[in-house]
């Protein structure tokens, strides 16, 4: 049951018991729905509403539920299974995770737990399964006829121990007990059918299944991959069986779930993949959805499905560190960067400030007394007019990205490995991210099963990050792609290391795409050989010029690679040398294969642009798109620092200007409109000149504009 109902929630995450106090609700439901709000979410725990085996307590989300009723209000319930009951913990030690190094995970609050019982048991014990079904069933039967439910939201940041062992280390992975090893073992046998096939991936000589031993370090590279994938499946079939059992006792109602996207959760400690999670949900959801990133994954995820920001944290702080006050501007920010991305409710955390533990006494919209804040005021304030354009956003213009970046978990779990950090995985993938995103071109991710599928034919350029990781069928795909017409623009490494045997490819880049792109790799010099034994016979901040790389006129254009130096051999005549290293060896390779092109990239831009952003790794890519055809010439005069983006149905629209950058900065565009005015702000902002209109941003700022004209053309293409 797919929702697009064009109900767009706004509004708050209100009860975590045993807060609020009772003696607020009454009164603080009533002032959300006054104030004009429509949405407010309610946890439903496991240890608090199950206080004694078979013993529920439903006195408070009963009378919560009952007051959003009476005050018109929407409710998304939030079912919390990582606390669990004393009385299981106490009937059932067995339950507990271990970790590599030994530990058992025992029960504990936590300054978002407060209640205790976190992270909560195993996810491979059999009994544990069956008391959260038992929960959950209970607590779908009691509301899904009640008229106030708007969703089921069936986890809360999805992870394997709740944030206790999030940090990245082998030490840290969970979980070691009898019960994960004997699934893992059901798992592999799933996978891959005959213990010779394993020993063939594995590169081991097992004899039979009882031999497998659990991957305890990064040494080698397929076992802990796939003791790591066991466990991302792991999630989702959990997340899988949540949706199977509500949708028995409520077939009427959508089921989500909402995540916390990379960089913050990773597939190794967390296991949560967002792509395999939305497929289970009719709409999905996200924390940290206020910047373009996490937003941009999470449509992306959801392949079309609805998608709401679950938490958006505008008002943080701690007991010890004073809560945030967020401005008019942060509050713009929170929903129109999510809004541009295609998001479409935006839910806070929270209504009133945290008073138990840690978290206290920060996150409220209005005060302690339960007064407006100067954020609160402003959200009433675009909150309304989100309400005034509300057909506008129901109905609008979807576009469709050419340009799609590649997103690997495997690739991702492999870094790991080899890093024993995830830095370089999400540095270079966040940093080719912003190239484009600040070139005002519009993203895709696309993952491994899209190549052979229906989205990449949908895409005229494809960015890979240091793709090290990577198959036979999925090179295939993607040279077939490049051949019917696809660009596609690659860092270094791409297939250095085999999925099917966990090798190193003799040839790289691996798997025949040495053909597509017409070289092969000769050799590699790492940043930290350069400032340990020097081969351009420079010390310290002086070896990073080994990485600049002279391209474009006269080689005037110098571009700052980063991490590596790869050096790769000319093996067709047709292809062209576009720039060099500073000693002069070849850094970047194009080449034209069958009707595509492919660019081969020396070193690691995605990398360097994130690490600092410069115009000319931005020209590189969009000279690199021009040459293809593909433009964005609406927005071609916006400088680099000024994104922008709009929402557009039948003859009127609103445009979206966000200044990252640390400077003022101004936009000059053609003046089509009849009619276009600042919404949030005066008429200073924007200065007609001509025939164009120069609309001044100053540094991180967002501006909203609302407009008209009269023709059919749309503004945004």
């Amino acid at each position: 049951m797919e929702q697009k109902d064009g109900f767009i929630p706004v509004g708050f995450q209100y009860y975590r018991a045993p807060t609020p106090r009772a003696e607020c609700w009454e009164a603080d439901l009533r002032k959300i729905s006054r104030d004009g709000f429509n949405t407010v979410k309610y946890w439903v725990q496991w240890r608090w509403n199950v206080p004694a085996q078979g013993e529920y307590f439903f006195a408070d989300i009963d009378r919560l539920m009952d007051l959003a009723q009476e005050n018109k209000l929407k409710v998304i319930l939030n079912v919390i299974f990582d606390v669990a009951p004393a009385w299981f913990i106490q009937d059932h030690p067995d339950s507990l995770m271990i970790t590599n190094n030994h530990e058992v995970i025992t029960p504990r609050a936590l300054d978002c737990r407060q209640i205790g019982g976190a992270p909560g048991p195993c996810f491979h014990h059999g009994q544990a399964r069956a008391y959260k079904r038992e929960f959950l069933a209970g607590t779908v039967k009691r509301y899904a006829s009640h008229p106030a439910l708007y969703c089921w939201d069936l986890w809360n940041e999805p992870e394997l121990t709740t944030g206790v062992k999030r940090q990245l280390s082998a030490e840290n992975l969970v979980c070691y007990c009898d019960n994960s090893r004997h699934e893992f073992i059901k798992w592999l046998q799933s996978k891959y059918i005959d213990i010779d096939c394993l020993n063939k991936s594995w590169q081991r000589n097992y004899r039979g299944w009882d031999q497998i031993e659990i991957p305890v370090n990064h040494s080698t590279f397929n076992d802990m991959i796939d003791w790591r994938l066991f466990f991302i499946d792991t999630v989702t079939e959990e997340l899988r069986d949540r949706v199977r059992t509500a949708r028995e006792f409520d077939p009427n109602h959508p089921m989500m779930c909402h995540t916390v996207p990379l960089p913050i959760f990773n597939s190794i400690t967390c296991a949560s993949d967002d792509w395999a999670l939305a497929k289970e949900c009719d709409m999905f959801g996200n924390s940290i959805g206020s910047h373009p990133l996490p937003a941009n994954i999470l449509t992306s995820a959801a392949r079309g499905k609805k998608v709401i920001n679950s938490e958006i944290h505008a008002a943080a702080g701690n007991t010890m560190t004073p809560h945030l006050r967020p401005s008019l501007n942060d509050m713009l920010r929170h929903i129109f960067v999510p809004l541009a991305k295609g998001i479409e409710g935006f839910i806070f955390w929270q209504y009133r400030p945290e008073i138990l533990g840690l978290e206290a006494p920060a996150w409220g919209s209005v005060d302690r007394e339960g007064k407006d804040t100067d954020w609160h005021l402003h959200l009433k304030m675009i909150n309304s007019f989100l309400k005034s354009e509300a057909d506008t956003l129901r109905n609008r213009k979807r576009k469709t990205a050419k340009i799609g970046l590649y997103l690997d978990p495997k690739n991702e779990i492999f870094i790991w490995i080899g890093k024993r950090s995830l830095d370089l995985y999400h540095a270079s993938l966040i940093g080719a991210y912003h190239i484009f995103h600040d070139l005002n071109f519009d993203v895709v991710f696309i993952r491994e099963e899209d190549l052979a599928g229906e989205w990449i034919q949908g895409l005229s350029v494809l960015y890979m990050p240091p793709q090290f990781y990577f198959n036979a069928r999925s090179a295939q795909a993607l040279k077939e792609w490049v051949r019917q017409g696809g660009l596609i623009i690659s860092e270094p490494f791409l297939g250095s290391v085999q999925e099917e045997n966990g090798l190193y490819s003799e040839v790289i880049p691996g798997y025949g795409l040495d053909e597509v792109f017409g070289v092969r790799q000769t050799g590699v010099v790492s940043e930290e050989m350069m400032l340990s034994g020097d081969p351009c016979e420079s010390k310290g901040e002086a070896s990073h010029e080994c990485l600049l790389i002279h391209c474009g006129p006269a080689a005037q254009d110098v571009l700052a690679g980063s991490q590596y130096q790869v050096s790769h051999q000319v093996i067709h005549s047709g292809v062209e040398v576009a720039g060099t290293f500073a000693d002069g060896s070849a850094a970047l390779f194009v080449n034209r294969f069958g009707q595509g092109q492919a660019i081969l990239l020396g070193s690691l831009l995605g990398y360097s642009y994130h690490r600092e952003k410069q115009v000319e790794i931005t020209n590189f890519i969009k000279n690199a798109l021009r040459e293809q055809g593909i433009t964005n010439d609406q927005w071609d005069t916006v400088p680099i620092g000024i994104r922008v983006d709009t929402i557009e149905h039948e003859n009127e629209g609103i445009i979206i200007l966000n200044n990252t950058s640390d400077k003022d900065l101004c936009a000059v565009i053609k003046n089509t409109f009849s009619e276009i005015y600042p919404v949030f702000d005066d008429e200073s902002e924007m200065e007609k000149i001509g025939e164009n209109l120069k609309l001044n941003l100053k540094r991180g700022r967002i501006g909203i504009f609302k407009y008209k004209y009269n023709f059919a053309t749309p503004l945004g293409g």
